[in-house]
């Protein structure tokens, strides 16, 4: 076996330089000296990640640092007939998590309940994880990220095979998030336990953002609807393990398959959490908008057909469509305060016009939101 010698590429800012809420005590600080150890390492197992090298000689090659949050570097091992890229992920403990494990874990899960059914939905193979050095160890994954297709595909006059097309792309994130949620089992619990806080929460930010008048007064008044209707029925939101963090840099599409990333939430909510954060997010993608050829019926076509997915066979009941309904107006409140926020950065009259163009998109979807309520409501 050879390693084959390239300089190894790694993020020393995201080390040496760490946010005010990050615990990198599982983190070496002689960082460069732990990398210069991942090559030997995958050397003494390259045959258990990958049993088709047993008796054969191969080579790994170091391919540099690939782009993430947290440091993660490429290799490739190459033998005769035989090709395959590693990950190599380090990521420390946050807020007292340990991010790395658990996406270990969630991405075991994933792939037993995936395992041998040939499926279009996938998320990246677990290979091992190096508890000494905090290191989540995966084979390759690649393909081109959900919003670069979208931006490029989802357009005014776009052919009818191209909307079917992404219409299926998304159709594949919903049935994956919904194995994900059975995979690690569901569970019940009230409505109203849970979603108040949250709401609270996504109003208090979009006031802080700056959005105010009667939009937002129905949009809060269609909350307070929404509590009091769910308190009275006395409904229970499905709970499961969540993803937290369905975005759509988080998809990679390649051909006519979609690979999910970032696994590393632990925390169990309500699943029109995740439903409604990727919903909101293929309709709210081009605020500003940087795109002018951007179909925004397209975006609603493609949020149908991922909830839809998502459903499968069965549909909503109405106390579920209300639970949905709820989650999509705080998404939504949310991702406006942070538009909001991004305009107001660009400075005072570039920031009032692009804010003002913003808060216009926003009250076409909250508008939109509070009249499916009345619907809802009136079934």
């Amino acid at each position: 076996m050879k390693i084959l010698r390239q300089p190894l590429m790694y993020c020393k800012e995201t080390i040496m330089n760490p946010a005010a809420n990050e615990d990198l005590s599982h983190i070496p600080k002689d960082f460069p000296a732990v990398a210069a150890t991942v090559p030997g390492r995958l050397k003494s197992n390259a045959v258990k990640y990958f049993p088709e090298l047993v008796g054969r000689d191969f080579a790994l090659m170091p391919l540099g640092q690939k782009t993430s949050s947290y440091p993660m570097l490429h290799f490739s091992i190459n033998a005769e007939g035989v090709t395959k890229g590693i990950f190599v992920k380090f990521a420390p403990f946050a807020d007292g998590f340990n991010e790395g494990l658990d996406e270990y874990d969630n991405l075991r899960r994933m792939e037993k309940a995936l395992s041998g059914k040939g499926l279009p939905y996938s998320s990246p193979r677990p290979l091992d994880f190096w508890h000494d050095i905090q290191a989540l160890v995966m084979e390759e994954f690649y393909g081109e990220p959900l919003k670069d297709v979208l931006f490029s595909k989802n357009t005014i006059g776009a052919r009818q095979a191209t909307r079917d097309y992404l219409a299926g792309v998304t159709g594949l994130v919903g049935q994956w998030l919904s194995c994900y949620h059975h995979a690690g089992g569901l569970g019940k619990e009230p409505f109203d336990g849970h979603f108040p806080e949250r709401a609270a929460s996504a109003i208090k930010e979009l006031k802080e953002a700056g959005f105010s008048g009667r939009p937002l007064k129905e949009a809060m008044d269609a909350v307070d609807t929404i509590r009091t209707l769910a308190r009275d029925s006395r409904a229970n939101a499905p709970i499961a393990p969540a993803h937290g963090d369905v975005a759509l840099d988080n998809v990679l599409v390649r051909d006519n398959s979609v690979c999910v990333l970032d696994l590393s939430y632990r925390k169990t909510a309500p699943v029109y959490e995740d439903v409604a954060a990727f919903s909101t997010a293929l309709e709210t993608i081009n605020p500003y908008p940087s795109s002018v050829a951007w179909s925004y019926q397209g975006a609603k076509r493609l949020k149908d057909s991922f909830i839809k997915a998502y459903l499968g066979a069965r549909g909503l009941s109405k106390d579920e469509a209300l639970m949905l309904n709820g989650y999509t107006l705080t998404e939504l409140m949310r991702r406006c305060a942070h538009h909001l926020r991004s305009a107001a950065a660009t400075g005072p009259l570039a920031g009032g016009l692009v804010g003002a163009v913003v808060r216009r998109k926003y009250i076409r979807l909250f508008s939109r939101e509070v009249e499916s309520l009345r619907r809802i409501i009136s079934a």
